[in-house]
């Protein structure tokens, strides 16, 4: 059987500051990353957005990246995902997959190309 590599890489805006925990020697950010794409239907063009939920794991020193982790920023995300289980005080049984950045970093802006322009200039081979 081939193995699979769960490795991925997602850019998108920090829905929400990041819900910052600090252990004896790490702290962890928690934090949803909004994410879209467009999709055409015929002639009709939508977005879907969606949430990723966002776990980085930080030495306590090393904490400096945390400070991207504020509403409204374009960040990059590269880590794996993580399915995690529980059971609530009633006992109902939960699952959601979270994915564990091991590198966060800004995304710059795109800047949209623009359209070229036609040269209206000399033709070719005549002088």
């Amino acid at each position: 059987m081939k193995k699979s590599v769960n490795n991925f890489q997602v850019s998108g805006i920090v829905s929400k500051d990041a819900e910052i925990r600090e252990f004896t020697n790490h702290s962890v950010a928690r934090f949803p990353l909004g994410v879209s794409r467009q999709d055409k239907n015929s002639e009709d063009t939508s977005w879907v957005s969606a949430l990723i939920g966002i776990e980085v794991w930080r030495k306590n020193d090393n904490t400096q990246s945390f400070d991207l982790l504020t509403k409204g920023n374009l960040i990059t995300a590269e880590g794996y995902f993580s399915p995690q289980e529980w059971t609530d005080n009633d006992g109902v049984k939960h699952h959601k997959l979270v994915m564990v950045a091991n590198k966060i970093y800004e995304t710059p802006d795109r800047e949209e190309t623009p359209e070229p322009v036609p040269d209206k200039g000399k033709k070719k081979g005549k002088k």
